[in-house]
């Protein structure tokens, strides 16, 4: 008999989707159950929030090639740290991603505290407390991390334009000689790597043929000037044209 659940949950992530992109990673893996996890855990977020989280779930799948994590588990933490990125509280995301949970725990401790919801809320947290610090979950916030220099781009932007404003305006000398030092220096070039280039690719036969040719012309010229066949002048403006011997 057909599973029910496999009957009504939609299908967002097709097991060609975990293939492309776990990639050659997929082999050791259940690529079909994994899909079948990861859209079950997707039916029960929001319709509003299923295309961010289904393209974190895709995302973060290659930490499932190593096989210490169950699909469900994956598929929790990733909807648990989506939300967490959204800016929800802990509260909040385990509330919105184990929903049943959450009531479970809240009916249990209405019990034992007859209704008081400041030691109720106390005692759920000790459970949120305790997942939130899951290993799965820490690895896959630490995915998530994005770098300072890119976070902040734009107050480094704005710390150049106000050093700018400072070397320009202040009354200051110091403050203006002091801004213009630390603008140079936020703004200088990158160092350009020196090119050196070898011209003495000739080998040292050819350098001393060529030696002695010159040497050759040049007592030509001498013996030439002396006996009046050319005058300096002429010599001068003589120029060297290097003939290539044609090969038969």
């Amino acid at each position: 008999m057909e599973d029910e659940n496999q009957a009504v949950v939609p299908q967002y992530i097709t097991e060609d989707d975990v293939k492309s992109m776990i990639g050659k990673g997929a082999k050791g893996l259940n690529t079909q159950r994994l899909a079948e996890q990861m859209n079950l855990a997707l039916s029960t977020t929001s319709i509003e929030d299923i295309e961010y989280i289904r393209s974190n779930m895709l995302s973060y799948a290659d930490i499932l090639i190593d096989g210490k994590y169950k699909p469900k588990d994956y598929a929790n933490a990733v909807i648990y740290c989506s939300y967490k990125i959204m800016g929800f509280s802990n509260q909040d995301a385990y509330k919105k991603t184990f929903p049943d949970r959450w009531q479970r725990l809240y009916e249990k401790y209405s019990e034992k505290w007859f209704g008081d919801e400041v030691k109720i809320e106390k005692s759920i947290s000790a459970h949120v407390a305790g997942y939130n610090s899951n290993f799965l979950v820490n690895k896959i916030l630490e995915q998530t991390l994005i770098p300072g220099h890119i976070i902040h781009a734009p107050l480094y932007h704005d710390a150049i334009l106000e050093l700018a404003n400072l070397m320009k305006n202040a009354k200051s000398e110091f403050v203006r000689y002091s801004s213009a030092n630390a603008l140079a220096d936020k703004l200088k070039m990158p160092e350009v790597a020196k090119v050196q280039i070898d011209v003495t690719h000739r080998n040292k036969e050819e350098v001393e043929t060529l030696q002695n040719v010159i040497r050759e012309l040049a007592t030509k010229q001498r013996e030439a000037i002396i006996s009046g066949v050319l005058d300096s002048k002429t010599v001068a403006e003589q120029s060297i044209i290097e003939v290539e011997e044609e090969t038969i």
